[in-house]
């Protein structure tokens, strides 16, 4: 969703469907002449693998070397997640001998009803939201570790609001190995590789202990070996790979960290 809290708006629902630059000329050409949007609807879907876009404006008059803040909010709900990676399965009678792939509700579909009420609450919280944030920066920054350490301290910790970072159902997290443009890479919220990361811990204990109870209720095997790839959806089978010595031990100093 697309949201404003501001006055003044002028929306467009759709740009014109045609080929090519054409759109761009038409939004452009309004725009330019009138400051406004040109109202447009259809009544038709958009076509199979397309989608229609839309445009959102604020009108605002300045005076000579004034500016103004204009609010937007881009939110999304996507209530269910499906996982995209590894073999597709199912032998339910659902199925019907189409093979299909694992679904579970996302942690956040709980929170919220839709886009508009992600939004909703964000504008309530906003300002609530952004002073912590900025207490936490300038609590972090106007400290005396070096200016390196600093920058690799908090480029880092972006991490956790990346898509490499998901909340199950549960609200238990879990994390691939890193992203690229399109999907996670390397699922299973890896031990030898969440071993290292001190940021979660320190920032939200109750995220990283919820990875410790993972571990021990779903990855742990009958012979103390622990997998150290999470199989989703959860109660899937362990992986029985052999377990990987530095994500075990550290999952032994991790337990009693948290």
């Amino acid at each position: 969703a697309l949201v404003t809290p501001d006055r003044g708006t002028t929306i467009l629902e759709y740009w014109k469907r045609q080929g090519w630059f054409a759109p761009m000329h038409d939004f452009w050409d309004t725009f330019s002449s009138s400051g406004r949007f040109e109202e447009r609807h259809y009544d038709t879907p958009s076509e199979e693998g397309q989608t229609d876009a839309g445009a959102l404006g604020i009108r605002a008059k300045l005076k000579p070397g004034a500016s103004r803040t204009v609010t937007f909010y881009i939110t999304w709900y996507f209530p269910t997640f499906e996982k995209y990676w590894g073999a597709a399965c199912c032998d339910g009678p659902e199925c019907q001998g189409k093979p299909r792939r694992a679904t579970w509700p996302n942690y956040y579909a709980g929170q919220f009803d839709d886009a508009l009420d992600v939004a909703g609450k964000l504008h309530k919280k906003e300002r609530k939201l952004r002073a912590m944030s900025m207490r936490f920066h300038d609590a972090l920054f106007s400290s005396t570790l070096p200016s390196y350490v600093l920058d690799a301290v908090s480029s880092q910790m972006a991490i956790l609001k990346t898509a490499t970072c998901l909340r199950l159902s549960d609200g238990s997290f879990y994390g691939f190995e890193g992203c690229t443009p399109t999907a996670g890479c390397c699922d299973g919220s890896c031990t030898h590789v969440w071993n290292y990361q001190q940021a979660l811990p320190f920032l939200f204990p109750g995220l990283e202990r919820s990875m410790r109870s993972i571990d021990y209720k779903h990855n742990m095997r009958d012979d103390g070996g622990m997998c150290f790839r999470l199989q989703l959806p959860l109660d899937s089978p362990p992986n029985e790979f052999h377990a990987c010595a530095d994500g075990q031990m550290g999952g032994v100093i991790k337990t009693y960290r948290d």
